[in-house]
């Protein structure tokens, strides 16, 4: 469309002094090109997209009143998806932190990565000490199996 309105004035080849100033000045280029394709309201579009940072959460307002508010709406913008893309990593961190301290580990994980021969050694220390976990717990707890009966009662001699 900015071709189809500048293409005549630029093909033309008729006399240099009748052509428009914009041909020789970049910065009257500019100006045409914006006044011509650029926003018919620029006020009110300014307005609109003052009001869509308005709409900004929370956390980006918050973390733009902590740094200072830039002096365009450029810089704003940038600042604002700047602060946004932070605070989306953090959460991600923060999420894949909670989950690692969640998993619980269990000892029979352990013994399976571990590989066979532990495996088999911990079976073996298991069965010397009649299937207790700690090698010091039949230490510290009596032989009860000639006290009580078969049906895990105290046996008549021991209630005496």
């Amino acid at each position: 469309m900015a071709l189809e309105w500048f293409e005549l004035d630029l093909l033309s080849s008729g006399n240099p002094r009748s052509h428009p100033l914009w041909m020789d000045n970049w910065t009257e280029f500019v100006i045409e090109l914006q006044s011509t394709f650029g926003p018919h309201n620029p006020v009110a579009d300014t307005k609109n997209q003052l009001d869509h940072l308005q709409r900004l959460p929370d956390h980006i307002k918050d973390e733009i009143c902590c740094v200072g508010k830039p002096c365009n709406l450029d810089d704003l913008r940038y600042l604002a998806q700047e602060i946004n893309v932070h605070y989306w990593e953090c959460k991600e961190e923060v999420q894949h932190a909670n989950k690692s301290k969640s998993k619980p580990t269990t000892s029979s994980n352990a013994n399976s990565s571990s590989g066979n021969a532990n495996s088999s050694s911990s079976n073996k220390s298991k069965s010397s000490n009649g299937g207790n976990k700690s090698p010091n717990a039949t230490s510290s707890n009596p032989n009860l199996a000639g006290k009580l009966g078969k049906d895990g009662k105290l046996t008549p001699e021991e209630k005496k």
